[in-house]
């Protein structure tokens, strides 16, 4: 069996124990600090262990890799002449757009790019880069969890959002009959709708919906819907959204709605989350949509085609036609 070594900042912890588990998926075994280094062990001799005794040595770099790793790294000589001896065999993890400032031991190595980690479609892609490389096969690498976090919201108002709402429940019900994870809000129209169809269709296969579906209340204030795992936010009380549902989920998709939810939209464009919005529903997805076509090959790159993405402003067909668009799309994600 593939054998390597990570190294990582501790800031870097969620990264690196995700990337572990996805590598042992793949039949690599992985060194992680954490599982080898004991209380009262010596953290360099640990090290050295680990350097001498797998094939691979991979270097997550990162700004606070840089700042802290690699310096008592450079000042451990037995370390850095056990790097040098595989020197071959080190492959740098790019996480930070950093990479200007690696030191001159990396500076000739060509790194994986993981700095769009949090986007599912480029941390797959940089995944099989990276097996690829641990094991000689170019065959679409495995994830320990499948199947990515799927995050609805958009509009409130049911004057102007009667199609987001319908729309929203049906795809609530698509999501729900593959069991998919799910989050979402705790308001009023799509946040409800979504969350309702979702609920009946797990239901309806005997299942707990609160095992596959979360939803965030803002902190200081009331749910208005009790579907799924009711959790309140960490953060105190916002205008303009809840942080949690663009970190905790992979693809985002919006329905309808207007300032906060083009506000979710370009959030979790920034933090490179997939975002699908129905543009068909009008309102903020549309306006996201047209955002994201006019930057289509820097948001998706080589990962999706465009035709697939216009559809989303089809709006021919029932609001469950338009639900079945953008599943079909969310598809290219998850297969």
């Amino acid at each position: 069996m593939t054998s390597a070594f990570l190294s990582h900042s501790s800031v870097d912890k969620p990264f690196a124990r995700r990337l572990t588990a996805d590598l042992r998926e793949n039949c690599i075994q992985v060194w992680l600090d954490e599982e080898q280094i004991r209380p009262g062990q010596s953290i360099v001799g640990r090290i050295n262990d680990g350097l001498a005794n797998n094939e691979f040595v991979m270097l997550a770099i990162s700004n606070s890799f840089l700042a802290s790793e690699w310096a008592t790294w450079e000042t451990n000589t037995s370390v850095t002449a056990a790097v040098n001896k595989k020197s071959a065999s080190v492959i740098p993890l790019l996480i930070d757009d950093v990479w200007d400032s690696a030191p001159p031991l990396l500076a000739d190595k060509l790194y994986v790019d993981f700095r769009k980690h949090g986007n599912v479609a480029e941390y797959r892609h940089a995944l099989g880069q990276l097996t690829a490389t641990l094991t000689g096969s170019s065959t679409a690498p495995k994830l320990k969890t499948p199947n990515p976090t799927i995050m609805v919201t958009g509009g409130r108002d049911p004057q102007y959002n009667a199609i987001a709402f319908d729309a929203a429940y049906e795809f609530g019900k698509l999501i729900g009959a593959h069991r998919y994870l799910a989050m979402s809000g705790t308001a009023l129209g799509v946040d409800e709708h979504f969350a309702r169809g979702v609920t009946e269709s797990i239901s309806q296969q005997s299942k707990n919906p609160h095992d596959f579906l979360t939803c965030y209340y803002g902190r200081g204030r009331s749910a208005h819907h009790n579907f799924g795992t009711q959790l309140e936010s960490a953060y105190a009380k916002r205008e303009e959204g809840i942080p949690e549902l663009i970190t905790d989920s992979d693809i985002v998709v919006l329905c309808g709605g207007s300032k906060n939810t083009q506000y979710a939209g370009v959030l979790a464009l920034l933090e490179n989350k997939v975002v699908l919005p129905m543009a068909a529903t009008s309102g903020a997805a549309k306006d996201v949509h047209s955002i994201i076509r006019a930057r289509f090959a820097s948001t998706f790159g080589n990962t999706l085609q465009k035709p697939p993405f216009l559809a989303l402003a089809n709006t021919n067909g029932t609001p469950a036609d338009i639900a079945q668009r953008c599943f079909d799309l969310l598809h290219k994600f998850i297969s």
